[in-house]
């Protein structure tokens, strides 16, 4: 036999609501409980809501929360807190039998006359039930098209549909709030380790013996200052390759392979004497070859002759 506390009648319809008792509900009598009893349901709304939110798993609050909304015509609020309480617990049959209630006021026939079979598969004694799907039942049947349970269905749907967009686009906006902060975190992190790698650096190469003069003391750092000299002969040698290029014709890329064999050929001259200087004149005038005559002989004049003073090598033109 259920534990009911109030039964209501409603004139117009014939439903009847079922409240349910509860015994930790007997020190409530002074607020919600008495609240509602006095029709206050207001006052018995607000109690139910503060309780709901101190604990959302007290089954019992959200349920006369539920039967509250219910008396102020709130029908679709009640059917959210009835809905609630019946995924917690599904085997409650006044819950489904106020759930039907919830429906059946909103014209939800189909859906109401649901609610009540399964309070019915519940408890098959319950009149009060079979009362309630024997009216939605034929409410039905004269008019069907009155009835908006598909209706509600697809707005309900639409309305959780987008809920979860809203909630998506928040925590979208949320991350990219977050990744500012950490691109800032990632690159000061980068930069510090990027100034230890070179202080590190710093002290090594301090610490190298061959960074240091006969003193003991560093050595200049090479990446600083160019040499001035080094800087000329840069300068003269790109005016060279510029002017050949005009006077014989060359592309870029012979320019280029004429002047490394030049500057391999010089510094094989500076580093040793020739101990076979016929071998060597024909290796030098090997470099000249591929080109026609007028032209080695341009370029035999517009490089110049080796100097034959002091220790150097004897020509070899």
């Amino acid at each position: 036999m259920k534990s009911l506390s109030l039964k209501i009648y409603f004139p117009l319809l014939g439903l009847a609501l079922l409240s349910l008792a509860s015994p930790s509900m007997a020190f409530d009598l002074s607020s919600g409980k008495s609240a509602y009893e006095n029709k206050d349901y207001q006052n018995a709304e607000k109690y139910y809501e503060d309780k709901v939110k101190g604990n959302p798993d007290d089954m019992n609050a959200l349920y006369d929360l539920g039967n509250t909304l219910y008396q102020q015509g709130k029908y679709e609020d009640s059917q959210n807190a009835f809905e609630q309480v019946l995924q917690k617990k599904p085997t409650l049959e006044q819950g489904w039998y106020n759930l039907g209630n919830s429906y059946f006021q909103q014209e939800r026939y189909m859906d109401a006359i649901e609610a009540y079979q399964k309070a019915l598969q519940l408890d098959p004694k319950d009149a009060d039930a079979k009362f309630n799907l024997d009216l939605a039942e034929k409410k039905l049947k004269q008019d069907p098209k009155s009835d908006k349970s598909d209706q509600k269905k697809k707005e309900e749907q639409e309305k959780k549909k987008q809920q979860d967009q809203q909630q998506q686009q928040q925590s979208k906006d949320q991350q990219q709030k977050q990744q500012p902060k950490d691109q800032q975190q990632n690159q000061s992190n980068q930069q510090k380790q990027s100034n230890g790698n070179q202080q590190d650096q710093k002290k090594d190469q301090a610490n190298n013996p061959q960074n240091k003069d006969k003193n003991g003391q560093p050595k200049p750092d090479p990446q600083g200052k160019p040499d001035p000299a080094q800087a000329r002969q840069n300068q003269e040698d790109q005016q060279r390759q510029e002017q050949a290029k005009k006077e014989l014709g060359l592309s870029d890329q012979q320019i280029q392979e004429l002047y490394s064999k030049m500057q391999k050929q010089e510094e094989q001259t500076q580093r040793y004497y020739s101990a076979n200087p016929k071998r060597e004149q024909q290796k030098q005038s090997a470099m000249w070859n591929f080109l026609p005559r007028e032209q080695q002989e341009f370029m035999k004049k517009f490089f110049g002759k080796p100097d034959n003073s002091g220790d150097q090598v004897q020509e070899d033109w």
